[in-house]
């Protein structure tokens, strides 16, 4: 009789247990990509796209990268497409042979992992602070979004990049918001990491209101407020979706 009084102990416990489990916590969400319906898809049966790749099939190193894009300059997208921003495809930058920083750091990008074939290669987007100067010398903070090509020769190695026409191989990056930091040395309060040819957001990063990201290494990272740190008035801080 006590035998079978504990197997129904058990029975209930099993039972009961099952039912009281706590639940699993759920994973989180991540943001949703707030610009990819900016990203152009490439079409590879034009004309131009051929033509592109025939001339691009010599570059094969990030060096030749970057004498490349000595052959083009930047340009406004309100000069050259007259839109405030306007992402353009590798080869009508190529055929233009000049763009903003969005469209420079995209041709940059397709050369390094189509054709030199790195072994990675992002497209970012930094949005920040910095300090916009009077000919009187005072100065206001301002917002402002930049687009770059950041890439490592080999697997979790050196962090390298090409800013509009300029080639950054020397400068020993600790991380990626160190890199946006040099545009922004107010602060970034938001940087998105694409996928070099799709454009498919991998990651991002994204400040609480009011604060902004500082440090070195992307996941190892604090935030500080900046009005705790910077002296801004009122609509200083208003921030932009355009890069320049």
């Amino acid at each position: 009789m006590g035998a079978v009084i504990i197997i129904v102990l058990i029975v209930l416990a099993i039972i009961f247990g099952k039912k009281f489990v706590k639940p699993k916590p759920l994973e989180p969400v991540p943001d949703p990509d707030p610009h990819y319906h900016k990203w152009p898809l490439i079409d590879k049966t034009t004309e131009r796209w051929k033509n592109y790749c025939n001339y691009m099939k010599k570059i094969t190193s990030d060096t030749l990268v970057a004498l490349e894009l000595k052959l083009y300059k930047w340009i406004s997208d309100w000069d050259l497409w007259n839109k405030l921003d306007h992402w353009a495809l590798p080869d009508v930058v190529w055929v233009n042979k000049k763009d903003d920083c969005d469209g420079l750091s995209r041709l940059a990008a397709d050369l390094l992992g189509r054709f030199v074939k790195v072994a990675e290669v992002w497209w970012l987007e930094y949005y920040g602070f910095y300090r916009k100067y009077k000919s009187d010398g005072s100065y206001k903070v301002v917002a402002g979004g930049h687009a770059i090509c950041v890439y490592t020769r080999e697997k979790d190695g050196e962090l390298f990049a090409f800013s509009n026409t300029t080639w950054w191989n020397t400068q020993n990056f600790q991380g990626f918001i160190e890199i946006g930091e040099l545009f922004f040395p107010v602060g970034l309060y938001l940087v998105i990491c694409r996928h070099w040819e799709t454009g498919k957001m991998e990651w991002q990063m994204k400040a609480e209101p009011g604060e902004i990201m500082e440090g070195t290494n992307i996941f190892h990272r604090r935030l500080r407020l900046i009005k705790n740190s910077k002296h801004l008035k009122r609509g200083e801080i208003k921030k932009v979706k355009q890069l320049g």
